[in-house]
């Protein structure tokens, strides 16, 4: 399996978890320094995503010793924030910035000019810069130690049975407060699988997960992507992109992007362990759904644009 580097995408909306989901992500990979991070932070108080001394953590597990913010400059961002050709607030405010070396690049927000998690990932996915790999997770996550040697090689693996490959799953769940080196019961280490739940009042199909008694002997193919944890070869970028019209929209994302992905032809593998976990408590920290007016008026829209 090749040892390119990786592009993270991580979207964050007010977590406080973040800072511990990249600690986890650096001090449990072997190649920390081949990791490279499209963070999209949005904030209701224009505060920064990371303190200094997490900045400077941060920096030096990438062996970085000038951690702090440099200017970064994108033209694909500027465009879709100032040239006015997709839906935004009337005067969206962001800034740019690289941190830890290049390491992260970060694009601000305001928590009230946000528009879901797809429109945040469809922003973070602009900040890839040529990496080999494309990950994609939440901000609320664990990882197991060498997670990166073993994602590359059952994605190597799948590459040998598809040619567009991607692994993906849901993630069990680490408990609040975990440490970044969280070891999980022995239980927690086989994967979970996921399948279809049930359709909601919108007619929308929401997914499940159910975790496996037993490890895989290998990845094994599944119909269903998971929007917390995908990785696979960055070409997915060009073929199969987050739609920026899909405004206000988290139930259906995952169905929405299986659909997409098997139609350009790319196979999702569920891995044969547990890679990594998800915190799935929403009450520690403020969401999206708050905005209450914006998101009744915005995601009908998305809804008739994608399943109606």
């Amino acid at each position: 399996e090749e040892e390119g580097r990786v592009f993270v995408s991580v979207a964050a909306f007010c977590d406080p978890e973040l800072s511990a989901t990249l600690r986890s992500m650096l001090t449990q990979a072997r190649r920390p320094e081949l990791l490279f991070v499209g963070l999209v932070w949005q904030s209701f108080e224009d505060e920064d995503p990371l303190s200094r001394e997490e900045l400077a953590d941060l920096s030096a597990l990438w062996g970085v010793k000038d951690g702090d913010a440099k200017v970064y400059e994108n033209p694909v961002l500027t465009e879709i924030f100032e040239g006015g050709k997709l839906p935004l607030p009337a005067s969206p405010k962001y800034s740019c910035a690289e941190l830890a070396g290049g390491h992260i690049r970060l694009l601000k927000i305001r928590a009230q000019d946000a528009r879901g998690p797809c429109w945040a990932r469809y922003l973070a996915q602009h900040m890839w810069a040529g990496e080999d790999f494309y990950m994609q997770v939440d901000s609320h996550m664990r990882f197991v130690p060498q997670w990166d040697d073993e994602m590359r090689a059952q994605l190597a693996w799948c590459g040998r049975q598809s040619e567009k490959p991607v692994l993906s799953t849901y993630g069990r769940n680490y408990p609040l407060g975990s440490p970044p080196d969280w070891d999980p019961p022995e239980t927690y280490k086989t994967p979970g699988l996921i399948c279809a739940g049930f359709f909601d009042s919108n007619g929308v199909l929401n997914i499940q997960s159910r975790p496996l008694k037993d490890k895989l002997e290998n990845p094994r193919r599944n119909p269903f992507w998971s929007g917390h944890f995908s990785f696979s070869s960055s070409k997915v970028l060009k073929e199969v992109p987050y739609d920026p019209q899909c405004l206000m929209l988290l139930f259906g994302e995952e169905p929405l992007m299986a659909a997409r992905l098997f139609t350009h032809g790319w196979d999702v593998y569920t891995p044969s362990e547990g890679l990594l976990f998800h915190l799935w408590d929403r009450d520690y920290r403020r969401t999206f759904f708050e905005m209450k007016q914006i998101y009744d008026e915005l995601l009908p829209r998305t809804l008739r644009r994608g399943f109606l």
